[in-house]
């Protein structure tokens, strides 16, 4: 998990400290109920196959998302990410399929990590955006329909979306979730703090000021 620059926090600092401001007066609150766990969990995130990461390159803050495409809030999550991206210019966002709901969300989901290996992560960004424009169920079909209109091969999207790599990634993914304690949708880590459930985006916001002025999600 990349850490934030201490570029990033002393400038933070010392422009509250001009503004006649603290440490103190840059701490946003937050409501989400959230966790400490352990590194080596967090660390699995960039180990995980089929990773998708879009925002910065060199980012000093990183935010994961596990999520469910057939969950109604994770699409609320979307609109918050492109949000959030549009305007922090030094965020990454970590997309993580973790399908739970149901077995069209594991079906939808290894069309969109088929996706990921054939496409660039901006495009995977745009097809989980239009995914999630979607009403009702999702499931392989319509998904394989939004990624059917971008220029790839077809059948190799249908064969790797059926591969033992995709089996694999979708595997070690709902593994991870489970070990972090994710029993619903979205979950997200920051660091090495874990949020279960729905963040709100001032909440997401507020990680983000709080991580630049203190170096933790609560100052």
């Amino acid at each position: 998990m990349v850490q934030p620059s201490r570029r990033t926090i002393i400038q933070g600092l010392a422009g509250a400290l001009v503004a006649g401001g603290s440490a103190q007066a840059l701490a946003a609150a937050i409501t989400a109920p959230h966790n400490r766990v352990p590194s080596e969990l967090v660390n699995e995130i960039a180990l995980l196959p089929i990773r998708i990461a879009v925002g910065s390159a060199q980012p000093d803050i990183t935010i994961v998302e596990f999520f469910d495409y057939n969950c109604p809030w994770c699409r609320q999550s979307c609109r918050d990410a492109a949000a959030l991206l549009k305007s922090e210019q030094d965020l990454a966002y970590v997309l993580v399929n973790y399908p739970i709901l149901s077995e069209q969300s594991v079906e939808a989901a290894r069309i969109a990590l088929a996706f990921a290996e054939m496409r660039p992560a901006a495009d995977y960004f745009e097809l989980h955006q239009r995914i999630f424009g979607l009403k009702g169920r999702i499931d392989a079909q319509r998904t394989f329909d939004i990624a059917a209109t971008f220029p790839l091969d077809k059948h190799e999207l249908l064969k790797r979306a059926d591969s033992e790599a995709v089996t694999n990634a979708l595997g070690r993914a709902v593994t991870l979730g489970s070990d972090l304690g994710f029993n619903a949708t979205p979950s997200y880590t920051v660091m090495t703090e874990a949020f279960h459930g729905f963040v709100p985006l001032a909440d997401k916001r507020a990680v983000i000021a709080n991580l630049r002025a203190c170096d933790a999600v609560t100052c």
